[in-house]
């Protein structure tokens, strides 16, 4: 993957996307597990693109706790909503796994941009907030369930889904998926292991298996 494979530039040429960001190269960094790639108050000024690995997008509140909001990865942009409305970062973005990321500067960019390819980078900016918005509606449906096994079968539902496959691999570690559902990470592991124990699924660290015998969409009473 490339600079250019970035969604933004989804419906541009090769000629159209050297035009506007011939700099592409110079774009990319490189981090490591735990590294920031935006501080809260940051002033957003760049897109960030994710070539290859995954980041997280945090918040700690003022007891120190650890919120996290989401995760991105090999494909995925983020700060664009800050970078549209100038406000500064509420959010840290920190690596999850070593990473490599290009941070795209929306100004020059666009100032590069002529009215025709303007209107093509924005159209592919709609489609992609239209996306995310529909990922935050998953999220909030997620973590709305009562119970750890609900928020579990739903999380994990749904990345079945957006992968195609019963078995598939997530984003979060276990403190990383505890602090996105928003529950206690003991908690959570006693129940994935009752979860095992019981047939509805099967787990290797981050990697996971649904067993497609109609229970595992059965949700607690």
């Amino acid at each position: 993957m490339t600079v250019y494979d970035n969604p933004l530039f989804s419906l541009l040429g090769q000629e159209e996307k050297e035009e506007v960001f011939p700099d592409a190269e110079e774009s990319i960094r490189s981090y490591w597990k735990g590294d920031v790639v935006f501080h809260v108050g940051d002033d957003a000024s760049a897109i960030g693109f994710v070539i290859s690995g995954f980041a997280n997008i945090e918040f700690v509140d003022y007891l120190g706790f650890r919120h996290i909001l989401g995760s991105v990865g090999a494909g995925d942009i983020f700060a664009e909503s800050y970078v549209l409305t100038g406000n500064e970062l509420t959010v840290s973005v920190v690596s999850s796994t070593e990473s490599k990321i290009a941070l795209i500067p929306w100004k020059e960019v666009m100032e590069r941009a002529g009215d025709e390819v303007k209107g093509k980078i924005l159209s592919a900016l709609t489609q992609i907030l239209a996306h995310k918005n529909r990922l935050l509606s998953s999220r909030i449906f997620i973590t709305s369930e009562k119970s750890i096994r609900d928020k579990v079968l739903a999380f994990l539902s749904y990345q079945s889904l957006i992968n195609s496959s019963l078995s598939f691999s997530i984003p979060f570690d276990r403190e990383e998926l505890s602090s996105f559902l928003g529950v206690d990470r003991s908690a959570l592991s006693r129940e994935l292991g009752k979860m095992r124990n019981e047939g509805l699924l099967e787990y290797r660290k981050n990697h996971f298996t649904l067993k497609a015998d109609g229970n595992v969409f059965s949700k607690s009473e």
